[in-house]
């Protein structure tokens, strides 16, 4: 259940990766390391990592120990600077809420108990307000969801849609809420709510055409929709009206998984995560569409890591990823199979040339990168 670790996308997406891609452009604009916050954790305990790339010098943070963070949470969720931790226990759902830049922190205790009729697929929030989506009753594909009001523990159901084929990851941003499902029929719809409001603000329809999302860096909506094939159409949506304003259609041979995207959008080019056709080394690792050269650059994770398990004798496996705007670089997470017995990962911080900047290890795995 827990969505923090990008592992669990990895057997979903990776079939449908192939391998013809163009080559890193001649001159790549200059990378530099980022400072970075990490989430991570090691056997027993979760911790907040934070990197300082102008004295090149990381801070750990226990979290199981300081704020009572289970390591067994179910997912992670952020919104600003407060990252939400959902955890299962006797029956009934709790949050711990912890602001990344304060260090405070408040507990949700038994926001939602839940009864035999139902089956929870995944929860989310707002700041004031708790989502989650299920079926109803158990072993249908009825979907509905609950929103819980913080302050005050009241709730409302919403019934979404009967008989669904598949539900996808929820994206909370800004107010507004995103909730993805395809139908009986095959169709894929987007409803969108805002906060203080149960009812469907907004439903984007997109037909048979596998929608992704996420936001650009100037704030609009980014939809990228499958058209055939390789064929797909980027549409940029105002955030506030959600009405489209530009559409580029473009062809890439790789597959786009519906709901969220993890991607960026700057200066026409496309930051996302690739996933490797399996079997592979390596199941995933950045890549980068550029719109005005119509080119796919993939980043050579595989060459990476077999330079780096050839240096250190160990195997490594990806745990994390993200892209850094400010340093126009990539962040990828990692965990060593060492043979001495140490619990250890480490952070690689890669160019968008491909070239490997730094190798930044740490006494537990990396599993998520917070937001900047």
């Amino acid at each position: 259940m827990r969505s923090g670790n990008l592992l669990m996308l990895v057997f979903v997406a990776s079939f449908w990766a192939c391998s013809d891609d163009e080559p890193a452009p001649a001159n790549p604009p200059a990378s530099t390391i980022p400072d970075f916050t990490a989430l991570g954790e090691d056997l027993e305990h979760v911790y907040l990592y934070t990197y300082n790339a102008g004295t090149a010098t990381g801070a750990t943070a226990n979290l199981t120990l300081e704020n009572a963070i289970d390591k067994q949470f179910l997912t992670v969720r952020q919104v600003e600077e407060v990252l939400t931790f959902f955890t299962f226990s006797s029956g009934s759902f709790s949050a711990i809420q912890l602001n990344v830049r304060t260090g405070e922190s408040r507990n949700l205790e038994n926001v939602y108990t839940i009864d035999d009729d139902r089956s929870v697929i995944w929860g989310t929030n707002s700041e004031e307000q708790l989502y989650f989506g299920y079926y109803r009753p158990r072993g249908s594909t009825n979907f509905g969801m609950r929103v819980v009001d913080i302050a005050n523990n009241t709730f409302v159901d919403v019934l979404l849609e009967d008989n669904v084929q598949n539900v996808y990851e929820p994206f909370y941003y800004q107010g507004k809420l995103f909730v993805t499902y395809r139908d009986v029929g095959g169709q894929y719809h987007t409803e969108v709510f805002e906060d203080g409001d149960t009812s469907i603000r907004q439903s984007l329809e997109f037909g048979g055409g596998t929608p992704s999302f996420f936001i650009e860096e100037a704030g609009d909506l980014t939809m990228i929709t499958s058209t055939g094939g390789n064929q797909y159409l980027k549409v940029l949506y105002d955030f506030q009206t959600l009405e489209p304003f530009s559409e580029t259609p473009f062809s890439v041979n790789r597959f786009f998984p519906p709901g969220p995207l993890d991607a960026t959008l700057a200066d026409e080019r496309l930051y996302y995560l690739n996933f490797y056709a399996q079997p592979s080394p390596v199941p995933f690792g950045p890549a980068i569409y550029d719109f005005i050269r119509a080119e796919n650059q993939i980043i050579d994770m595989i060459g990476i890591v077999q330079e780096l398990e050839e240096a250190s004798g160990e195997s490594i496996t990806l745990t994390a990823y993200d892209y850094r705007a400010e340093g126009r670089a990539f962040l990828l997470g990692y965990t060593s199979d060492f043979s001495n017995g140490l619990f250890q990962g480490g952070v690689l911080v890669i160019s968008e040339s491909g070239e490997l900047l730094q190798n930044l290890e740490t006494p537990f795995i990396p599993i998520s990168f917070v937001k900047s």
